[in-house]
């Protein structure tokens, strides 16, 4: 082989790197669309199954000459910083904004008492709904001191602000009960 003919394969690569990076920057583009949806709708950014299903869509389209491993390995990495480009997103978007005074959120709740009209409000409660004991001694306590507003985390936030764990529903149902319990919001 010459070395005119190795200066125009590697010109092939060349070439084929940039369309490869065109593809990857596209596909990171709609990825980060799906993001904001995904944002919007409060579901997870990572989806388990919808990776498996596109990897074993590569699987079967593979002819070589990488093994399907290879092929996994490359397109796990590409999951990877997609994910995480996504994930950066989040963090950085803005996710509660007021322009202007007129722009004020007010929630009036059922008695009469107004949040972000600003009158100051106190919402406390635990960091984590437990069990419906913890969540009662919390109740309790809250309602002692005159405390209206009853807060318990039925979902944790973990690595993700988006991405939560915890009781989630039998938490909300018991962090429900408590503050009817003790006339609380």
């Amino acid at each position: 082989m010459s070395r005119e003919a190795l200066q125009e394969l590697r010109g092939q690569i060349d070439v084929i790197n940039l369309k490869i990076l065109e593809l990857l920057n596209e596909r990171a583009r709609i990825a980060s669309d799906i993001g904001k949806v995904q944002l919007e709708l409060g579901t997870s950014f990572y989806d388990p199954q919808r990776e498996a299903q596109m990897l074993k869509a590569l699987e079967l389209a593979n002819n070589g000459p990488f093994s399907n491993d290879t092929i996994k390995a490359l397109f796990r990495e590409i999951f990877r910083a997609t994910l995480a480009l996504e994930e950066k997103e989040a963090r950085t978007k803005i996710l509660v904004q007021r322009k202007t005074e007129a722009d004020k959120t007010i929630v009036t709740l059922p008695d009469g008492t107004q949040i972000g009209n600003s009158h100051f409000q106190v919402i406390a409660g635990s960091c984590a709904v437990e069990s419906f004991e913890q969540m009662d001694i919390v109740g309790a306590a809250l309602a002692e001191r005159g405390i209206k507003i009853m807060r318990g985390m039925a979902y944790k936030p973990r690595t993700s602000p988006y991405d939560f764990q915890g009781l989630g529903e039998p938490g909300l149902q018991i962090a429900r009960q408590v503050a009817n319990k003790y006339g609380m919001y």
